[in-house]
Order: structure tokens, then sequence, then C-alpha cells
């Protein structure tokens, strides 16, 4: 699905946020979902941003064994691009968390960030402790709960899932009129 001047007014006449989801700095997320896509998906945003008028927007960053590192880089560049809040999440999959190595600094620059911009983060203390929780056990399935977060994940293919981890559709969005009325 590509962000359309024509979509982003009918998503912000109708949705009182928008996340978008981008995994780190550049080579970081295209590392992860593949080359070209980072510069697609800020594109999507910059049309957005540049047309909306009520929906808040927000960053999902899924960090990851992949792109965990630049993350403060990677906040200036959303609080740069005009994004509303971001959120630093974990990734629901054992076998992709970073090294154990690295949690002890990774915890420690997104404490520093939740501190030093708390109007930026939706992070806050107690889900800091969670996510440190999570890096450092085995597994922790308790850990995600999107599915009671009341929100939406709009793949790439314009699917409408509960999950984006875990496919779960419930309909599609290229099915969905611009011309008509809201």
């Amino acid at each position: 699905l590509v962000m359309s001047p024509e979509l982003a007014r009918v998503i912000d006449r109708t949705a009182r946020g928008v996340i978008f989801s981008i995994d780190g700095i550049e080579p970081e997320h295209d590392r992860i979902r593949g080359q070209g896509n980072y510069q697609r998906a800020m594109e999507g945003m910059r049309i957005f941003l540049a047309g909306r008028r009520n929906a808040r927007v927000y960053v999902s960053c899924v960090i990851g064994r992949r792109n965990h590192v630049d993350l403060t880089r990677f906040a200036l560049d959303m609080r740069a691009m005009g994004v509303d809040r971001v959120n630093f999440q974990s990734n629901c999959i054992p076998q992709l968390k970073p090294d154990q190595g690295a949690v002890p600094s990774l915890m420690a620059e997104l404490d520093h960030l939740s501190t030093e911009w708390s109007d930026l983060f939706v992070t806050d203390r107690k889900y800091l402790d969670k996510l440190r929780t999570y890096f450092t056990r085995p597994t922790n399935l308790e850990f995600c709960g999107v599915p009671t977060l009341g929100h939406l994940a709009l793949l790439p293919d314009g699917t409408v899932s509960a999950c984006c981890e875990f496919h779960l559709p419930i309909g599609n969005a290229t099915a969905i009129n611009l011309a008509a009325p809201i």
C-alpha cells in the first residue's frame, strides 16, 4: 500500500492516530524490511505529515537483534520529521532478541532517552522494566499484549491485521473507496 495525499486525507479524517512502523535508522531498517523500504516508509510519513490536520503520528520501532544501535540518532530523525510520539518495543520472537551482552547498554540508552525526551516517548519506567525483563529472560510471551491495545496493523499489501508479527488478517485497505464519503 502506497501513501497518497488522498489516502492520507481519508485516514486523517477517520483516525485519531496513525502508527508508522520504522525499525531504526536506514541501514538497520532495510536490513530487516528489505532494501529501499526505509525511504518508502519515510516518504509515506512525509506525505501524511504534510496534509494532516487531526491525527497524531506515532512511530513504532521494534527492537531486536539486528537494530538496537543508534536509537538516539533514530529519535532525533523522528523528532525532526515532526512525529508526535515514538515507541520502542520488543520483538515477540525470542530468537530475535538483542544479544545478552548488548542489553545493559541498550537499556541505558532507552532509560536516558525516556528521561531526557519524555515528551517524545510513549515509554515509561514501568514499561522499560518489563522490556528489560523480557530481553533478559529466555521466554516471556505475556509481554506483548498487542491485541488488547486497541490498534490495528496495516501491512504493505493493504492487509489490515490485529498483529504485525503474527498475521491475523481482518480485512484489506485496498478495498477502500477513496471517493466515497466518510
